[in-house]
């Protein structure tokens, strides 16, 4: 259906008032991060009260749009734990990806990552320990400094509730991405 439909943000908005998550997913598919004000955005993500949702509004909506670093960085030093995840779902986007930031950037997150992972929200360690991985696939320089993060925090232990879902292990993780990347350029 989101397909199917143009981007329109007026249309995105009354979805997204009604409060009904399959409503907000549709918002977040015919909205357009690029044209979405910084305020409108600001509220939307305050409003997310689910993780699944926080992951798509990372993923669906935002990792493209023009404010993508800024939201990143304001979002994941939030309170509220929907919005942290946001922010550091975000931080993850953005390490992956072919945006032009320098490693410092990253590593800044990793000086935060070590500090504050152990006092998070349930989801917010989450997804900081994606991020961790995300920094640590990026580049040579950002995985050696995020190894050494990795075995500073130990394992994260994350609450998925009544579900399969497990919280990776930093260190294997980043080290079985390595090994694919290697086997694929050779």
């Amino acid at each position: 259906m989101g397909k199917r439909l143009k981007p329109n943000n007026a249309l995105a908005d009354e979805l997204w008032r009604t409060s009904n998550q399959d409503a907000r997913i549709l918002a977040m598919l015919i909205a357009d991060a690029k044209t979405l004000d910084h305020a409108e955005l600001d509220r939307w993500v305050r409003e997310v009260d689910y993780y699944t949702l926080a992951d798509m509004f990372t993923t669906d909506l935002i990792k493209d749009g023009p404010s993508a670093k800024e939201k990143a960085d304001a979002w994941s030093a939030s309170d509220l734990e929907y919005v942290g995840q946001a922010g550091w779902n975000l931080a993850a986007v953005l390490a992956l990806g072919k945006y032009d930031l320098p490693d410092g950037y990253f590593e800044a997150y990793l000086d935060r990552i070590e500090s504050g992972i152990g006092v998070a929200k349930n989801r917010v360690r989450h997804a900081m320990n994606g991020a961790l991985i995300a920094i640590g696939v990026r580049g040579e320089r950002l995985r050696a400094k995020a190894e050494k993060v990795a075995t500073k925090i130990a394992r994260v232990d994350v609450d998925h509730g009544e579900t399969g879902c497990v919280t990776p292990e930093a260190i294997p993780y980043i080290e079985k991405t390595w090994a694919r990347k290697a086997k694929k350029s050779a």
